[in-house]
């Protein structure tokens, strides 16, 4: 029970986090785009695009095995000590070589001073230590940091940041809260580990499954940066600008959609451990009807009040990024299958060449449209290419996952939650035509919607619904019956 209850919190503690960084953008991203403006926008998205690959290239896939390495040796405070300090190292050398690489990088480029302050983005990594946390299971440690940076970095934007000169400043609230973040870690790391211990010959053994794991998240990192740096190099800073905001919002909603990884990826591991394979699939089609019943309204929901939406939370000179926001909302939906599928699924059943193969096609396809696209579309260009390109990964993943799901049992599920949508859409544009464009006016589309949605699903009879809204009442009666 102790166990179980553990889960929870750190369920929470996740989800609580989750909802602050779904909440910080709402707030900062109107004065960021007032103040800077759409070309100190773009610059910025542009500059950050380009320090990723290189954050990237130096944590290589070291996060995530890390966490696992940890987890493994948790209850033994010696080996934890003498695994924590071996990859430490290794973080070092790599982060090492990365910023090595990027000194002799960014003096050539135009925006030199810019790319200097991200500097301290790439110093900041070395020591983020929030592996052992995780790997530890103290995510009440990483919760109120996360929490804490969140709030500081929110009032060092609105205090410092007062002009559209002060780009500069922008950058160094980013990175200096960054590191100061990481390197707070540090003081309540004493009590899980001790003095720096390790053996060569040890530390060596990890680089190869650190690259196995490195391999999938450097293509799906790659193929959703690529679309800002080529929009920068072939069109224009406005467009990058214009681009990423649409893209911020995307990113927004998916993450919704995304949460449930955090809770089924594990389950899923447990049961490939164990041979269970009819637990996998219940779980793939519990998952899935998680992604129906929730992405495909907020795919609709963004076409229907990104007319209203836009006008007042971007201001002037951002009308471009309407169509750009209604052309992206399709990708909620794909990006929730490919991670349901992916990283879910394929990577918890040791199946990364399959993982692999579909990120690696995605992206190749998303680079060829872009060449192809952008010159004629510009940010357009960029989103049409992002959408063929996540919607034939999504193609690639349902063939590795067709033994493993009923693809019967799947559209039984998925017409249901679609015409509720396009009703709900319908309702919503109709509404947006006769109300001012306003913050109230958006979360009066923003009710409407999901009362509509939810009565027609009611009307309808979707099972999906009945069967949560009876989950719910279930849990309240049960804490009735313990009262």
């Amino acid at each position: 029970m102790k166990k179980d209850r553990s889960i929870t919190k750190n369920y929470l503690y996740n989800v609580s986090y989750k909802i602050l960084t779904l909440i910080t953008p709402l707030i900062t991203t109107p004065y960021i785009a007032r103040v800077l403006g759409v070309d100190n926008v773009g610059i910025y998205n542009y500059t950050y695009s380009i320090i990723s690959y290189f954050v990237l290239f130096g944590v290589l896939g070291s996060t995530i095995y890390a966490q696992r390495e940890i987890a493994y040796v948790q209850n033994d405070k010696e080996k934890t000590n003498l695994v924590f300090w071996e990859l430490f190292f290794i973080r070092l050398i790599t982060v090492g070589t990365s910023i090595l690489i990027f000194s002799f990088y960014f003096p050539k480029s135009e925006y030199k001073i810019y790319l200097f302050i991200f500097l301290f983005e790439l110093i900041a990594n070395i020591f983020d230590i929030s592996w052992l946390y995780y790997g530890i299971e103290e995510f009440k440690v990483i919760t109120i940091r996360n929490f804490i940076i969140k709030i500081i970095g929110v009032g060092c934007i609105f205090i410092f940041v007062r002009s559209s000169t002060d780009l500069n400043i922008y950058i160094w609230c980013h990175v200096l809260i960054l590191l100061l973040g990481n390197l707070s870690l540090w003081i309540s790391a004493k009590k899980f580990i001790g003095k720096p211990i390790f053996k060569f010959n040890t530390v060596m053994k990890h680089f190869t499954p650190i690259l196995i794991l490195f391999l999938p998240q450097c293509i799906d990192s790659v193929y959703m940066i690529m679309d800002k740096i080529m929009l920068g190099k072939i069109s224009t800073i406005t467009q990058v600008g214009l681009y990423s905001q649409a893209d911020k919002i995307i990113k927004m909603a998916v993450t919704i959609v995304t949460s449930m990884g955090l809770v089924m990826s594990p389950r899923i591991a447990s049961s490939f451990a164990t041979g269970d394979n009819k637990q996998i699939r219940r779980y793939l089609h519990s998952s899935f009807e998680f992604i129906f019943i929730i992405a495909i309204p907020i795919m609709c929901g963004l076409v229907s009040i990104s007319d209203n939406f836009v006008g007042w939370f971007f201001g002037e000179g951002y009308e471009g990024v309407i169509i750009l926001i209604k052309l992206l909302a399709p990708t909620v939906v794909f990006l929730g299958i490919n991670s349901v599928i992916g990283w879910q699924y394929l990577l918890s059943v040791k199946r990364e060449k399959d993982f692999i193969f579909s990120v690696s096609i995605g992206a190749i396809i998303n680079i060829i449209l872009n060449i192809i696209l952008i010159i004629k579309f510009k940010a357009v260009g960029a989103v049409i290419a992002s959408v063929v390109s996540m919607a034939i990964m999504s193609i690639i993943n349902f063939i590795f996952v067709k033994k493993q799901i009923s693809f019967k049992y799947l559209l039984s599920k998925l017409y249901k939650p679609l015409i509720a949508a396009i009703i709900m859409t319908i309702i919503v544009e109709i509404v947006g035509k006769y109300i001012s464009v306003s913050f109230i006016s958006t979360v009066i589309q923003v009710i409407v919607g999901i009362i509509i949605y939810i009565l027609i699903l009611f009307i309808i009879k979707d099972d999906i619904m009945i069967r949560y809204v009876s989950k719910i009442k279930g849990k309240k009666n049960n804490n009735r019956d313990n009262d």
